[in-house]
């Protein structure tokens, strides 16, 4: 308890620093002229990330489950975040060449 005690406050740094290099990262001109597209772009993964989660968990439902389709719209809502890694991997992605 007294190591989680001491390096808990050295966690809460280096999370803070990386939050704040995400954010120097972001160029606020190329958000707003791109700002639709953008948009669009979160949408359209969101939705596919929606889709995604969902049939499968409805389809593969026990018969067990009282309502497998609002159990499975649930499970899905939860996992169609998306998280702060993914623009990790985009950023190393365009260093490397990979990603335009």
């Amino acid at each position: 308890q007294r190591a989680e005690h001491v390096t808990s406050s050295l966690r809460d740094v280096f999370v803070a620093w990386f939050f704040a290099s995400i954010g120097l990262v972001v160029n606020p001109s190329f958000l707003m002229d791109n700002l639709r597209n953008i948009i669009i772009v979160v949408i359209f993964v969101f939705v596919l990330k929606l889709v995604t989660g969902f049939l499968p968990l409805w389809l593969l439902a026990p018969k067990v489950v009282r309502s497998p389709a609002l159990s499975a719209m649930r499970t899905s809502w939860i996992l169609t975040h998306i998280s702060e890694f993914g623009f990790v991997l985009a950023s190393k992605g365009k260093s490397w060449g990979v990603l335009s």
